[in-house]
């Protein structure tokens, strides 16, 4: 296998014999990345990996189930709902498993300093919200 193909073998729900050796790559290549600073990190339970690092920001992107449907069924050109809805539903499923394995079991999702609703608020006033709360806790 390449290195591509041990990546994305690694955040599949599946067990490959290198899963643990990817894993544990992809964890300290997050803390390096984390530890030089001035970082941003999305996904890859990035949040699990640097919780107890000092002056982070941990942001959580949410929406209602049905808004992310119509997003997912926009983008990726699916048939039908059920095929959209079934896509989320894996992709969530991998994403949890990844974020429960870096925090060594279930995810305490109220460990995120900040969580924004996606249905409510355009990106631009995302990035505004994210820029405003970093200014109040002096990170810029």
């Amino acid at each position: 296998k390449t290195a591509i193909d041990e990546v994305l073998a690694a955040m599949s729900t599946r067990y490959y014999k290198n899963d643990r050796r990817i894993r544990k790559t992809v964890r300290e290549v997050i803390e390096n990345i984390a530890s030089m600073g001035y970082s941003i990190i999305i996904g890859r339970g990035g949040v699990a990996i640097t919780n107890d690092f000092p002056n982070s920001l941990h942001i959580k992107l949410f929406a209602p189930k049905n808004w992310r449907l119509k997003g997912i069924m926009k983008r990726h050109d699916f048939r039908s709902e059920k095929e959209a809805y079934n896509h989320m539903r894996f992709v969530d499923k991998k994403r949890a498993d990844l974020i429960n394995h870096f925090s060594g079991g279930e995810f305490d999702f109220n460990k995120f300093d900040l969580q924004i609703n996606c249905e409510k608020f355009s990106p631009a006033e995302i990035g505004d919200i994210i820029v405003s709360t970093m200014l109040t806790k002096k990170m810029i």
